[in-house]
């Protein structure tokens, strides 16, 4: 893997240092399957017409680089400028009580870079809102098992930067395991998150590290349709909380191997990402079937694809910006 520390691959990222550039280096992790579009020559010079270099800046992001771009060399661009500018925001946030713990600092430093510099598909605030409260629904039933002894145990399926997996960790952090208790360790809860991509994986543990919730999250690199039965091998209990936002075509899949593990059950919460803009409709369909027989309840809560501006609503129009989560 690149050398982190020295990597501000393009222009229309922005610099976190004044007068610092480098040059893009070579990925000795190979590509990744998201990168679906590179930097030619036209992007290069529309992505270098300006560099926004402080946090906070309102200035719009390039168009090149708005929604549904998908460049080289992002993710560790976006770590850089998380790890540049950690230490000064968590240090405000301590100052003003906001939060002890760093996580919400990592999120913001990601949010930030997602709408100035450029759009990645991390969950986002938006969406994180309606997973939050899908995971709030779990921990609600979790508390009303009163016989119950296993920890909560979140799942994730697609890692991606860990974004997500910052977010459900640090509200199950907040719920079973708050700072100025006597001791701070993850029996109470633990989050599985799973990642084909090695790259992503790496990355995902440099962010959990710096928000401070590495020993809640185990970032496993396995390939998904091994994910259920390691779960069931780590964890020994079945899963509270399943999040599901990985390849597409394999949610219903998936899940259903869960279930087959007798993994999920009548308490557990599932959540899906995506369901309405990749038109997920067997997912949807299996789960309404499902709800008409008796055996789950289930709604999709509409928003809009993360990191959307006013902008991009007026270029691409609402319709093809639709998504939703499905729990």
């Amino acid at each position: 893997m690149a050398n982190m520390a020295n990597i501000c691959p393009y222009d229309c990222f922005g610099s976190d240092e004044v007068g610092h550039t480098t040059q893009p280096p070579s990925d000795s992790s190979g590509s990744s399957e998201n990168h679906a579009e590179t930097l030619n020559e036209k992007q290069a010079s529309s992505c270098s017409a300006r560099n926004i270099s402080k946090i906070g800046n309102e200035t719009p992001r390039d168009k090149s680089c708005g929604v549904l771009a998908f460049h080289p060399y992002t993710e560790q661009s976006l770590l850089l400028h998380v790890k540049n500018n950690l230490l000064p925001q968590s240090q405000e946030a301590a100052t003003q009580n906001i939060d002890h713990s760093p996580s919400n600092a990592v999120l913001h430093l990601i949010d930030d870079f997602c709408l100035s510099r450029h759009w990645m598909m991390h969950m986002g605030p938006q969406k994180g809102a309606i997973v939050l409260g899908a995971l709030e629904k779990s921990i609600m039933l979790y508390r009303q098992q009163k016989s119950s002894q296993h920890p909560f145990v979140a799942v994730e399926l697609g890692t991606y930067c860990g974004y997500s997996a910052i977010m459900i960790a640090e509200r199950l952090r907040q719920e079973f395991s708050p700072f100025g208790s006597p001791l701070l360790d993850s029996s109470g809860f633990h989050v599985y998150t799973y990642e084909v991509n090695e790259m992503f994986a790496r990355i995902a543990e440099e962010f959990l590290a710096l928000s401070g919730l590495k020993s809640f999250v185990s970032v496993v690199l396995l390939h998904r349709s091994n994910a259920a039965l390691s779960v069931h091998q780590s964890s020994r209990s079945h899963v509270n909380f399943l999040f599901v936002d990985h390849d597409k075509d394999a949610y219903l899949e998936d899940v259903q191997s869960f279930e087959n593990l007798n993994l999920l059950r009548p308490t557990s919460v599932v959540c899906a990402d995506n369901v309405i803009f990749a038109n997920i409709s067997n997912y949807t369909k299996y789960m309404k079937e499902k709800q008409q027989k008796g055996y789950v309840q289930t709604e999709t809560l509409s928003s809009l694809v993360e990191y959307c501006t006013d902008d991009d609503v007026t270029e691409f129009g609402l319709d093809r910006l639709q998504d939703g989560v499905g729990q």
